[in-house]
């Protein structure tokens, strides 16, 4: 189980190597908010050889789990602290596991098989009840760690986590997501920096380099490029497995940059466009429905226009600051001796840090 989430924790020379080369507006006074998406995570542990592991594994299951989740936070953590960047951290994902999602007022099926894998498969059982178990507690032992939360976003997407908190709490943080899920690269067009976990071959995607990243990660060759602001209306076309979100038939990326390439150099649509309405018109009339439909459980900034006070407070609710250092060494020290919680990475440096620059306007 260690070996999936080690899977996710970029080696700090990767890391310094992509930051200096794309995060050109980092100084030493900088200060930095990390998204983490879980969601990628439970997909490698929803496996036949995880399963069997937790079947087997004895009654300190649970805390192992805990363990892992709290010290890829902590991976993180020590990072930026080493390069004496103040840091809040955001681990994110779809949980409770069976809710009733906004989307599916638009598409009913939004993240049925999600909803599947982690209430009804019996290939992922004790996996379910293992999350179930660890999920609440991670939560808590949180609130005592000074800017490190864990969020459930319940009814609404996952993903939209991070503009919720950024919205509700602006500030002149630099902005990074750690994803391997196409659907958050949209961020890019907020001014974020998506890290791309992917080991020694990890790699920054931008604004610069979206389109060319997605060329690579679907193997298609194409001297064919578009603005980042089309890749909404790309999405909405290649569709989301994990979201139950239907692909427009016979078609992938290749093709629908042609179409866009044409539609661009016909006058039919303005480089700057992403307006869905007028998108959608370069689409065959048959699939227009579909594309609308999948274009508004995509779209960051629609399904935002979507949310109410309630689902901004349940969001921001989940951010809660304790503080005591000592109540967590006791936890660690009593129940987590085979899997202990790196605290002084979450804790200790961060706090100095934050007592250094107590006076930067970076809040």
């Amino acid at each position: 189980m260690e070996a999936i989430f080690n899977m996710f924790k970029v080696k700090y020379v990767k890391l310094d190597e992509l930051i200096m080369r794309h995060c050109k507006e980092i100084n030493p006074d900088s200060r930095v908010n990390l998204f983490i998406n879980l969601e990628p995570i439970l997909r490698k542990l929803a496996s036949a050889n995880v399963e069997e592991y937790l079947r087997v594994k004895s009654d300190d299951k649970s805390l192992e789990m805990i363990s892992c989740i709290i010290n890829l936070a902590a991976h993180y953590r020590l990072f930026f602290t080493k390069n004496k960047l103040y840091s809040r951290i955001y681990m994110y994902l779809s949980y409770p596991f069976k809710t009733s999602y906004k989307n599916r007022m638009i598409n009913p099926n939004y993240r049925k098989a999600y909803e599947h894998k982690f209430t009804k498969d019996s290939k992922t059982i004790v996996l379910t009840k293992t999350l179930d178990a660890v999920l609440p507690f991670v939560k808590t032992i949180l609130e005592y760690v000074e800017g490190v939360y864990l969020i459930g976003a319940d009814s609404i997407e996952s993903s939209l986590v991070p503009q919720v908190i950024t919205k509700e709490f602006p500030t002149n943080h630099i902005n990074f997501i750690l994803s391997s899920d196409k659907y958050d690269y949209q961020y890019v067009n907020k001014g974020f920096y998506i890290i791309r976990p992917k080991q020694d071959e990890s790699y920054m995607v931008t604004q610069e380099n979206l389109i060319d990243n997605i060329k690579l990660e679907e193997k298609i060759v194409t001297d064919i490029s578009v603005g980042t602001n089309f890749y909404p209306f790309i999405l909405s076309l290649l569709g989301d497995k994990y979201r139950n979100i239907e692909k427009i038939k016979k078609i992938g990326l290749s093709g629908i940059l042609k179409m866009l390439n044409k539609a661009l150099q016909e006058n039919i649509i303005g480089k700057d466009v992403s307006n869905i309405n007028i998108l959608s018109k370069i689409v065959r009339e048959e699939y227009r429905p579909l594309v609308l439909s999948n274009f508004y459980c995509i779209d960051i900034d629609t399904q935002m226009q979507m949310l109410n006070v309630k689902d901004i407070y349940d969001i921001t609710k989940q951010i809660v600051d304790k503080f005591d250092n000592v109540s967590l060494k006791k936890i660690n020290d009593e129940y987590f001796r085979h899997y202990p919680i790196y605290l002084l990475e979450l804790t200790d440096a961060n706090k100095l840090l934050k007592k250094k620059k107590r006076t930067n306007v970076f809040i």
